[in-house]
């Protein structure tokens, strides 16, 4: 079970991290969510804290699964001139960005809870170089998303505009390598937790 748990966790990650995107996104995000979803619940067996991840896994792929609908239904429904006027609409603007800041909150909570349950599973097997890359992965994660936040709100102000976007370069980089070393940090873990039972 744990195996399978760090597994689905493991596939539904590269599903949210990974944008194929040619008209509409080839890797849907609920698909990824509710693969962690299920991967929780499976590890909340056996420690706690993935409990913690649960609502919030069932909120984002709500969440995602109507902003696939939003993307669609002008197109469906209207012509292509029609759907891009509707798009640019402030009324549109307003409930992507809304949902957009309610996702991002969310899937900070999911990582740090995520990242804090392997964390304490792997204590107990007492790999301490798991052990420092989950600190430095959660640090680094929320420093950048702590990081985009502030960016986003000074692109408005010009003077800044020019430094923000190569800031904002460094920190999509940065955090592609972050998104990275949580798929390493959860395949590792996978291993080094693999039961006996996981083997019957």
């Amino acid at each position: 079970m744990t195996s399978d748990g760090f597994k689905k966790i493991f596939i539904g990650l590269i599903f949210v991290f990974l944008d194929i995107v040619i008209f509409i996104n080839w890797l849907p995000d609920f698909i990824g969510y509710i693969l962690m979803l299920e991967g929780c619940v499976m590890l909340s067996s056996k420690e706690k804290l993935f409990k913690k991840t649960i609502k919030p896994l069932k909120i984002l792929t709500g969440i995602s699964i109507i902003k696939l609908l939003i993307f669609i239904f002008p197109h469906l429904i209207l012509n292509l001139s029609d759907a891009v006027i509707m798009e640019d609409s402030i009324y549109f603007f307003i409930a992507k960005e809304s949902l957009n800041i309610v996702s991002t909150v969310l899937w900070i909570y999911v990582v740090f809870y995520l990242l804090k349950g392997v964390y304490a599973m792997v204590a107990e097997r007492g790999d301490n170089a798991i052990l420092r890359h989950i600190r430095f992965t959660m640090v680094c994660y929320l420093t950048l998303f702590a990081i985009e936040h502030i960016m986003t709100s000074l692109l408005y102000n010009i003077d800044f505009a020019g430094v923000i976007r190569t800031i904002a370069i460094f920190v999509v980089g940065a955090q592609a390598v972050c998104n990275i070393l949580i798929l390493v940090i959860i395949n590792r873990s996978k291993k080094l937790l693999e039961d006996k039972s996981d083997l019957v």
